[in-house]
């Protein structure tokens, strides 16, 4: 991918560039790959009663869950 908008980068004319970085897009879409762009908060109501700290992967994993 970084090497397909470098080239694209390269190319002076302006529709043979978006044609380049229009494969590019291809390219990731082919590949499905993913980017996390935004990682927002998720919220956890727990009961008081509980001790609970979540996971950084955000996984319930109900094992580790337990009273005070």
């Amino acid at each position: 991918m970084d090497r397909a908008i470098e080239e694209a980068d390269a190319i002076l004319d302006p529709h043979e560039r978006q044609r380049a970085l229009q494969r590019a897009v291809r390219l990731v879409e082919e590949q499905r790959w993913w980017i996390p762009l935004y990682r927002g908060q998720v919220p956890f109501i727990v009961d008081r009663a509980l001790a609970f700290e979540p996971r950084q992967d955000l996984l319930l994993w109900y094992a580790e869950i337990g009273g005070p």
